[in-house]
Formats: structure tokens, sequence, C-alpha cells
């Protein structure tokens, strides 16, 4: 019984041994663990051989070997597989990004090339270049090995006697570059071209170093924002706050009389993000002189303006309407007088008008614009010149109760 025992635990270590080394070791160190415990089992277990009688000659070794035979073979059967098996498919593709122009020197030379790397093991996949520009190449690269799960991408860039290599990793990140001088035929030069490319990528299947020397990969070329609402010149000119203008000034004062015609000069004040303003301007108007019934008189007007309006753009030019409220000192002296008639004292009346304007303006640049406007001045408190001789006053001078006004110049925006 204890020969058949001997010989069926001999059976079964040397199975264990030949499946698995690894495990026959592990029971050899066990078996040297206890040599020392070599006795019977049914000195060990005095109640075992009551209840198993074969078992009371099995010495505690012979035993702990046949335990361990049966444990190490249920171990290398549920052993997982080993860590060095080849990996998948997906981590040995390689996507060789083609020229841009199929039918250039460059294409030519990456299909002989490639022709060289055949025998790789790796999954080539060809994708179509769409631009010659590093910075796309790259981003290109990086969208490519992402999408086919691909080891590395690349490319060609074909000069005169020259080709630089270029290679994207995907792990890590790095882009890699190497200028190849090229010389002789097509094929000499395919020759070299592929050379390199075959032991970059032979490096990144082994799992070794690449000789080639490693470049900044480029970000991406982000669009500049898109440019705020900005106000164009024209509107600029028209958001100052202060603006002096200087021009031309007509009206008509009297039917009697002819256009009278001077210079004004005004301030506009408003503020920069409003479109109303305020205005404050003062006419110089030369001499008046008026003949009739053998009396001439002078007059001289000093009219005060004070208004408000609004100014819009129009397109390029601007538009403004005013409305004024005008103080005019108009101081009279007859010069001559016919007898019997005698020239009177010099005297000065107020005269209080209100007017409205239209005011269209064409900006220039750098604060000066050119304004042109026209309306109309009504008169609250017309008076007339008389002559008085006679029964009755007669008058010399009638105003007009409205009448027309015209302007134009230049203008200055000062802030």
């Amino acid at each position: 019984m204890t020969s058949a025992s001997n010989s069926w635990s001999s059976e079964c270590c040397r199975s264990a041994a030949a499946s698995n080394g690894e495990v026959a070791f592990a029971i050899l160190l066990g078996g040297s663990f206890i040599r020392d415990l070599d006795m019977p089992l049914a000195a060990r277990l005095p109640h075992a051989s009551c209840c198993f009688p074969r078992i009371q000659s099995i010495s505690l070794l012979r035993f702990g070997l046949l335990l361990g035979c049966v444990l190490a073979v249920l171990v290398a059967g549920l052993a997982p597989a080993r860590a060095d098996e080849p990996a998948s498919g997906d981590s040995r593709r390689v996507v060789l990004l083609g020229a841009k122009n199929p039918s250039s020197a460059a294409a030519a030379l990456w299909s002989s090339a490639r022709a060289q790397l055949s025998d790789l093991s790796a999954e080539l996949l060809d994708e179509a270049r769409t631009t010659d520009s590093l910075e796309d190449s790259a981003r290109v690269a990086r969208v490519l090995a992402e999408r086919n799960g691909a080891l590395a991408v690349v490319w060609l860039d074909a000069g005169e006697g020259v080709v630089t290599v270029f290679l994207f990793e995907e792990n890590g990140r790095r882009l890699r570059a190497r200028r190849v001088l090229v010389s002789g035929t097509a094929a000499a030069a395919a020759e070299e071209v592929g050379v390199v490319v075959r032991s970059a990528i032979s490096a990144l299947l082994e799992g070794t170093e690449v000789f080639m020397p490693e470049i900044p990969v480029p970000e991406p070329v982000r669009a500049p924002p898109p440019p705020r609402d900005e106000p164009s010149v024209e509107r600029a000119d028209g958001d100052d706050r202060l603006r002096l203008s200087v021009g031309y000034v007509g009206t008509l004062y009297s039917l009697d009389a002819a256009w009278q015609s001077g210079v004004a000069t005004a301030i506009a004040l408003k503020p920069s993000t409003s479109p109303w303003f305020v205005e404050l301007g003062y006419g110089i108007f030369p001499p008046l002189t008026l003949s009739t019934e053998g009396v001439t008189s002078e007059l001289r007007r000093h009219p005060i303006e004070l208004g408000f309006g609004l100014d819009l753009a129009v397109g390029r030019f601007r538009a403004a309407t005013e409305a004024l409220f005008i103080v005019d000192l108009v101081s009279r002296r007859t010069t001559q007088a016919d007898a019997p008639l005698a020239r009177s004292p010099a005297d000065v009346r107020t005269l209080y008008a209100a007017a409205v304007r239209l005011r269209g303006a064409l900006p220039l640049g750098g604060g000066f614009q050119l304004y042109a406007a026209f309306g109309a001045e009504f008169l609250l408190n017309r008076f007339d010149h008389v002559v008085e001789g006679g029964d009755s006053p007669e008058p010399s001078i009638t105003q007009l109760a409205a009448r027309p006004r015209g302007d134009g110049g230049v203008s200055y925006a000062f802030f």
C-alpha cells in the first residue's frame, strides 16, 4: 500500500513539473521545508488510523508532497496568460500621410519608400495629406492617431536635395524630424528615405529608442477673436465732447436790403455717448446800409445764439437738427437825412427770434468736419425803423417776420 502511494505521488509530481516548471520549483522548496517531518502520519494523528486505516503508514512528508501536487495542477490550469504575449493589433498601427499633390516628385518618392515597409509586423494605414503646413500636419496627425489608435503617424516634406521625415508618436505626443540629404537617382533617394522610416517604425514596434531628434509640437493656430463692434471713423468724429466751428452765415434782414453775409462761430458740447448736444454761437456781420425817402441809415447786428440739437450718423455722413433762441442787438445810426428831415440820435434795440436748422456734415478724419446747414428765423418782437417828419411816421425799413438762413464751414473736435 505504501509502495503504491509513493509511486502515485511521484507520477503526480512529474506531471505537474512537466506542465509548469515554476510550480515544481515551489513544490521542491516546500518539500525541503518539511524534510525533517518524515514520520508516520499515524504518529502525528493517532485518531486518523481508526478512520482511514490506509494512511496510517504514510509519512507526513509524503502526504504533503501529494497535497502539493494536487494544488499545483489546479493552479496551473487557472493561471492567466503570460504578460509577454503579443499586444493587440491596434497598438501596431502606423498611419502614413501621402503627399498633398499625387503627381509630384514627393509622391513618387513616398510610394517607393513605402514599398520597403511591407515586411514590417505593423498594420500600415494610408491617409491623404491635405496641407503643407507643419502646424496643420501635426494637428491632423494628432487627430488620425487618436481616431485609428495608431502607434505613430509618418509623413515627408521633400525639397531641393533634402527630404525631411516627420514622425508623430501617439504615446507621449512627441514629434520627431530628421533631414535626409538625397542625391543620385530617384530610386537611391527612395532607398535612403525608406531606411530612415523603416528604422524609426521598427524601433517603435520593439519599444527601443528612436534615433530621430525631437522637435516641439506646434500648437494649433487659433483664429483671432472677431473684432468687437467699434465705432467707425465717422462715428468717432461725432462722438466728441467739445467741438468748435467757424464758417459762413447768410440771411435776409429786410426786403429793402440785400442778402447779408457774415462770419459765424460756435462751440458745441455733448456727452460722448449721447447724440444730444448744446451749442453757443455768435455772428459777426458787416454794417448794413439802408437808403429810403432821403434817409440813409446804418445797421449793425450782434446776434448771440443758444441752441440744442440731435446729432446722428447717416452712413458716412452725419445729420443734425437744431432749435435755437437768438438775442440780436441791433444798433442803428442815421448817416444822412435830406431837408426838412433831421437825423435822429443813434439807438440800440434788442431783437428776439427763434430758429430751426438742419445740418449735414462730412467727417474728414482727425476730428475735422465740413458742414452745411439751412433753416429759418422767426421774429418774436418784430419792429420797423420809421421816418418821422410828417403827419404820421412812415416805416423806412420793414423787417421780415420769417427770414431764411444758410450756414457752411468747418469744425474741429478738441476731445
